[in-house]
């Protein structure tokens, strides 16, 4: 592969180059919608430099000539982001939908790709790519996924195929998520909750006897970090996971309160590193008490 193409240019994609070192192709491209937003875009133009990528300002312009296109964008912009470059689409191009998207969202989209005679592969990125770099784990699917899959475990990937299926690979991600993020929800509203009752020591030591291996203490700390840094994002993906399970016929109230963490979360402004747990979780709360004060004084103005 000598030329390949990013549409969004986040996190993700950066990490993906920064890991390829010198077995990254000869051209690399990319559009990301912040480069179209004059408070963003001057920022985002001195990522395409530092990245040594060709940015572009319309997302058609990023994937010509490209044989491989990541869609690397949040879950809520995936079906938008791929119809806005169906149209120019040609043969021999493969579509790498990395997006955390539902398994019908997945299946749709391949359709639409196959329509313009490209291929669609369904991607799952199955840990943090900061902390997962080099070999970050991929779950493929799709009719071509083994000859991608040898291309990507070249470049460094941890590569396995799930099956010829769009949407097998993305299934294992959704049902996943509803462990992962509602586990980083389900510790959070417990710590925060013993921290405001005063008995955050004791609660955390009783469990820590309870499950001696998951270092409570630690991983409450990560969680909160986890979901002040990337809550926004974490709640879109949520929406897919619940998308998901309405389609399967089960409920998905377990997802809905771990959305709400998420997206709250997400909203506020705190600087997480460093922080040890208590003061953390004192910030935490005392933002969310503004947030709920200023929520219900703008209630009672709405009534008035």
């Amino acid at each position: 592969m000598s030329r390949i193409a990013f549409i969004g240019f986040g996190e993700a994609a950066k990490t993906f180059i920064s890991s390829w070192n010198n077995k990254a192709p000869e051209i690399i491209n990319a559009f990301d919608i912040k480069t179209n937003n004059v408070f963003t875009r001057e920022n985002k133009l001195l990522e395409y430099i530092d990245q040594g990528v060709q940015g572009t300002f319309r997302p058609e312009e990023a994937i010509h000539g490209a044989q491989l296109i990541f869609s690397l964008v949040t879950a809520d912009q995936a079906e938008q982001a791929l119809q806005q470059i169906a149209g120019s689409l040609t043969e021999k191009q493969i579509v790498l939908d990395c997006n955390s998207c539902s398994p019908q969202a997945k299946q749709r989209l391949a359709k639409l790709v196959k329509a313009q005679g490209a291929e669609y592969i369904d991607i799952a990125i199955m840990a943090p790519v900061l902390t997962s770099q080099p070999n970050i784990p991929l779950y493929l699917s799709g009719q071509k996924a083994d000859k991608v899959a040898e291309y990507l475990t070249l470049l460094g990937f941890d590569v396995e195929v799930i099956s010829e299926n769009v949407g097998d690979a993305s299934s294992i991600k959704m049902m996943r998520s509803v462990m992962v993020k509602g586990l980083e929800a389900l510790t959070t509203e417990c710590v925060l909750a013993a921290r405001k009752s005063g008995v955050d020591h004791h609660v955390l030591k009783s469990l820590s006897h309870t499950y001696p291996g998951l270092e409570l203490s630690h991983l409450s700390r990560y969680h909160m970090e986890r979901m002040l840094n990337h809550g926004q994002r974490r709640h879109a993906e949520l929406k897919e996971v619940a998308t998901t399970l309405n389609e399967l016929g089960m409920s998905h109230s377990m997802v809905e309160g771990a959305m709400n963490w998420h997206q709250s979360l997400g909203e506020l402004n705190i600087e997480a590193s460093e922080q040890p747990l208590a003061q953390l979780s004192d910030q935490i709360i005392e933002q969310l008490q503004v947030e709920d004060t200023e929520s219900t004084a703008t209630k009672l103005q709405n009534i008035q």
